[in-house]
């Protein structure tokens, strides 16, 4: 959490960032996304970088040579970022992602809202976030900034929740 603060800490002297937490990776992970770190800049007393593209679920061989090259990080897609920064992203990348949230924005907090949300999520198109809308927003305003110092696992598949629970000692009674 202190990371997150961290990020927090950022945007309020520089409101245009978004920052997205970068995981110093353990292994050459071919199933999760990848950030490449660009220039490095100082925000107070941080280092963050700007970043160079986003490599999603990458082949084994470009995911050993990235985590041998040492510079590329595990993409966590913890993000922290100003409200109307983000909507002006999803408006300027996926206007018909938020057209279609807006056509039923007067249905929030109402008795209609279960029904909304599930005629939204029937209509929605895949869409890959770091594709779609932070790439096209990172040369100037998505900076990553490296966490070190965790154990970091995406929780994706089952495989990797049954491990995350052993390694935390833990062991639910609907785990056979």
């Amino acid at each position: 959490m202190r990371h997150v603060q961290v990020a927090f800490d950022v945007i309020d002297h520089r409101p245009e960032l978004t920052v997205l937490l970068g995981v110093a990776p353990s292994t050459a992970e071919p199933e999760y996304g990848w950030i490449e770190p660009a220039s490095p800049f100082r925000c107070g007393e941080e280092t963050l970088f700007h970043v160079s593209r986003f490599i999603e679920k990458p082949p084994v061989e470009v995911a050993r040579r990235m985590y041998a090259h040492g510079r590329c990080l595990w993409n966590s897609l913890v993000l922290v970022a100003r409200l109307p920064n983000l909507l002006a992203l999803m408006i300027r990348t996926l206007p018909e992602l938020y057209d279609l949230f807006a056509e039923f924005s007067g249905t929030l907090g109402t008795e209609f809202e279960s029904e909304a949300v599930e005629k939204i999520y029937r209509a929605i198109a895949p869409a890959d976030f770091c594709k779609s809308v932070l790439s096209t927003h990172a040369p100037n305003h998505v900076s990553v900034l490296p966490v070190s110092g965790l154990h970091w696992n995406d929780l994706g598949n089952p495989s990797r929740v049954l491990a995350t629970l052993a390694r935390l000692g833990l062991r639910p009674k609907w785990v056979v």
